[in-house]
């Protein structure tokens, strides 16, 4: 992890250094090279390279499309300033869902920029600076524009960061003349296990050369850190989730440019199949303005997430931009969620506790809002292994609490508690379990755990609470579960 943390700090310090020698003063050709993809990173402020977790890390981040698990497709429309409008398609794949024997996600986007038709003039014959307005006005026209094509690829390189890099082939067109020129992006990602939750990123992008010879591409060097706090407001049925981004933007490209800082954030919260989200972000030292706002609202599906997002830029006195675009992921595991007879969520209890004491456990909780006519008590000695014996066969249990007696001293035992709501004819629908407990009993007694004894396979085959424990053979298992005191 050390060799990592150094790898990138070198990389902030040596990139933009090379890159700023091939770079001059003054203003740089091909300005959409600027435009984000998506309508979700720039409702964030475009604090985006740290977290690059979707398709648009296409444009913020091509490691980051390592984080994809299926296939997503970004549609974008833009209308800008002056007649100008932008309309973008991404597509990122994992590599093994299209069959190709590599590691890694491969991304391709489209971005089309056109300009409306513009008058033709041009000087009277034989004078100097008369303007023509008679053949002006005959209506002649010309267009303008520019595409862009990009071929991305993502590969873990090793558990602690990815990389990735980006091919772009640059056209415009003015009139009857157009001209060519190919650049490049490569960009790191670190997801640190060491805190939950963080990643950083560094991109370098646009280093090559200019369709415009007479200009340079503009170059720029980005850091980004990224936080992603799962669940803040909803613990236990984890249905919201809060990204933080904060991006560093460093003109490399012209030399004289500004550097920018920028803060963002999203909140998403699901509601059943459907989930909204809402994004703030603020731009530092940015001329044209700072604050930048979005949202999004999103559904599950049969074998897709269908997302469509939306983000307001200011840009000062030339007026406002309305960013709209549509994020599809194929194949995206759907949430399962459990539900009521009633068509509402069953959760599971919440603030789960246990305390124990000689050869007991007392274990409560509290409710959720909603439907509740019971729940059910489990226990495990191993909750990684699955096994769980449930501990109220004959009914649900009415109350909030419940003392387990007949454990053995010195013995971790697990527990977790779910929701119960009536269905019908004796029939009732369960809750996922709630956060896992544990306790260790510790006492007085001398009383051992039994020895080689098979927990048995039906409730009914538990021991009493105070059975005698069977004699001890050489080879030593977990302990049968004790009773339930009712």
């Amino acid at each position: 992890m050390l060799r990592a943390l150094r790898t990138a700090a070198l990389a902030a310090l040596l990139l933009p250094t090379l890159a700023h020698s091939f770079g001059a003063a003054g203003a740089a050709s091909a300005p959409y090279l600027k435009m984000p993809m998506g309508a979700r990173g720039s409702g964030m402020g475009e604090a985006f390279s740290g977290i690059a977790n979707d398709v648009n890390a296409l444009y913020y981040n091509p490691a980051g499309l390592t984080s994809l698990e299926a296939s997503q497709l970004s549609l974008m429309h833009l209308e800008g300033f002056g007649g100008v409008r932008y309309e973008n398609m991404g597509l990122a794949v994992p590599a093994e869902l299209l069959g190709i024997d590599v590691w890694g996600t491969i991304g391709i986007s489209y971005t089309l920029v056109a300009i409306e038709d513009t008058p033709r003039t041009r000087i009277v014959p034989n004078t100097v600076n008369t303007y023509d307005q008679a053949w002006a006005d005959r209506g002649f026209m010309f267009s303008a524009g520019a595409s862009l094509v990009t071929v991305s690829y993502a590969w873990q390189a090793t558990k602690l960061y990815s990389i990735g890099g980006t091919f772009k082939a640059i056209n415009e067109k003015v009139d009857t003349i157009s001209g060519w020129g190919l650049a490049g992006d490569i960009g790191l990602l670190s997801r640190p296990e060491v805190v939950k939750g963080l990643s950083a990123g560094l991109t370098l992008q646009n280093v090559g050369s200019s369709p415009t010879p007479s200009a340079s591409l503009p170059i720029t060097f980005r850091i980004g850190l990224g936080y992603d706090w799962n669940a803040p407001f909803t613990k236990e049925q984890q249905d919201d989730k809060m990204l933080l981004g904060m991006d560093i933007v460093m003109p490399v490209v012209p030399v004289d440019g500004v550097w920018h800082l920028n803060l963002g954030g999203e909140y998403q919260r699901w509601f059943d199949e459907q989930f909204a989200a809402l994004r703030l972000g603020y731009r530092f030292n940015h001329d044209l303005g700072g604050l930048t706002m979005g949202g999004g609202l999103g559904t599950d599906l049969p074998g897709a997430r269908l997302t469509l997002d939306y983000a307001w830029v200011p840009f000062g006195e030339l007026g406002n931009m309305h960013r709209i675009s549509v994020n599809a992921v194929f194949g995206a595991k759907p949430r399962s969620k459990k539900r009521s007879n009633s068509g509402y969520y069953i959760f599971p209890p919440v603030k789960v506790a246990a305390t124990a004491g000689d050869k007991v456990a007392r274990v409560s909780w509290e409710p959720q809002t909603g439907r509740v006519d019971g729940y059910n008590l489990y226990m495990s000695y191993n909750p990684k292994s699955g096994k769980w014996f449930h501990m109220n066969p004959k009914g649900p249990i009415v109350g909030s609490s419940q003392t387990v007696s007949g454990l053995y001293n010195g013995y971790q035992i697990y527990f977790a508690v779910s929701t119960l709501a009536r269905k019908a004819d004796n029939l009732y629908q369960e809750s996922e379990k709630s956060l896992v407990v544990s306790v260790v009993p510790q006492g007085s007694s001398s009383r051992q755990p039994p020895a080689a004894q098979a927990a048995p396979a039906a409730p009914a085959a538990r021991p009493a609470v105070n059975q005698a424990p069977a004699a001890k053979p050489a080879v030593k298992e977990r302990p049968a579960p004790p009773a339930l005191n009712f």
